[in-house]
């Protein structure tokens, strides 16, 4: 009986502590469920900025190492409440498992996202991510 209910304490503390970070969403929206979309820093120009930044010398690190030419990427992110991303799910990459790890870390630590708002509060939202590579020699 102890066991039980000191499992049934750790569930609740745990509970809590998410939801205090912000980690946790009851409910994700999309984004036609929302009245305003989560943005990123100052819109579409900071995300196009930061992807060739941040996000394609990975993708060349990748390839150089013997990954397929990449040439495009689609991920969904779940955003927080609190603008975090929490999850990173890649709905069309063509790429190693180390290589979408190396992504997926490097999108969940960019920071400058605004959450979602429906109802004039923050919620939990998804934002899709696309990437398209356009080659050159």
């Amino acid at each position: 009986m102890k066991q039980i209910l000191f499992l049934l304490f750790l569930l609740t503390v745990s509970d809590v502590v998410l939801s205090q970070t912000g980690n946790y969403c009851q409910k994700i929206y999309s984004g036609d469920e929302v009245d305003q979309e989560a943005i990123y820093k100052s819109g579409v120009q900071s995300i196009i900025s930061d992807t060739q930044k941040e996000i394609l010398p990975i993708i060349s690190d990748c390839i150089e190492n013997g990954d397929e030419m990449i040439t495009s990427m689609r991920a969904k992110l779940t955003i927080d409440s609190e603008g975090k991303i929490i999850d990173v799910v890649f709905i069309r990459l063509n790429a190693s498992d180390q290589c979408k790890e190396k992504v997926k870390q490097k999108m969940m630590s960019l920071s400058g996202w605004f959450p979602a708002i429906k109802d004039k509060a923050n919620v939990c939202s998804y934002y899709y991510w696309s990437i398209n590579c356009i080659l050159s020699e």
